[in-house]
């Protein structure tokens, strides 16, 4: 597998990673392409339901064997759909609750990572989400940061993929993260202003 970097395509890069913020998102059709998820977090803590969902959308929201609280209230009349649900207390952030693949066993609203990325090279900012899969490596590499007294914000980071194969022989990609190097002075104030700029999404994270 490799990485999209804006036109070109490589196997790795290296990048000093600004803020991590953990989101969730609900897409109720397995092939949801890149159609905005009917229910997203930017915190993980609460999630806003999208009532525009198309007619296919609520068909496979509605017809699954655990269904988004929002579903049943729409249409009723005189009833208002609220527009925050918590997180913690949904049924689609239950493990057991996933129905896009058929399987049932994970959650049918899906816990990310979206990263702010200052990529080698680069004159502005990207973003990169980690999907479900690739959220172990990343947390032990934090994890594995603050054990040095460090921070993920406060190094390099280098970006591999890695293929994994599933128990059922499916192959998907997960993204490996290691230690890219330290920082300069000019990184680290760069780094700090944007950690400043965006306190709210930082704080959430």
């Amino acid at each position: 597998g490799q990485f999209q970097l804006g036109d070109e395509m490589s196997k790795s890069f290296t990048a000093i990673v600004a803020i991590s913020q953990k989101i969730r998102g609900y897409w109720p059709k397995k092939e949801s392409g890149s159609a905005p998820p009917v229910c997203s977090s930017r915190d993980s803590l609460h999630g806003h339901f999208d009532t525009g969902l198309s007619e296919e959308e609520f068909k496979a929201a509605a017809s699954a064997h655990m269904v988004h609280p929002a579903i049943p209230l729409l249409g009723k009349k005189g009833v208002q759909v609220p527009e925050l649900w918590e997180c913690a207390r949904c049924p689609m952030s239950q493990w057991g609750s996933a129905h896009q693949n058929g399987e049932g066993k994970g959650q049918a609203c899906k816990s990310m990572a979206r990263l702010l990325l200052l990529i080698d090279g680069w004159s502005l900012p990207a973003l990169m989400t980690l999907p479900p899969t690739s959220l172990k490596p990343w947390g032990a590499y934090c994890s594995a940061q603050r054990s040095k007294g460090a921070a993920y914000f406060a190094v390099r980071t280098r970006f591999e993929l890695d293929a994994t194969k599933t128990p059922t022989g499916i192959t998907y990609n997960t993204v490996k993260v290691s230690s890219g190097g330290a920082l300069t002075l000019e990184q680290a104030r760069l780094v700090s202003r944007i950690r400043t700029e965006y306190g709210e999404t930082v704080r959430s994270s």
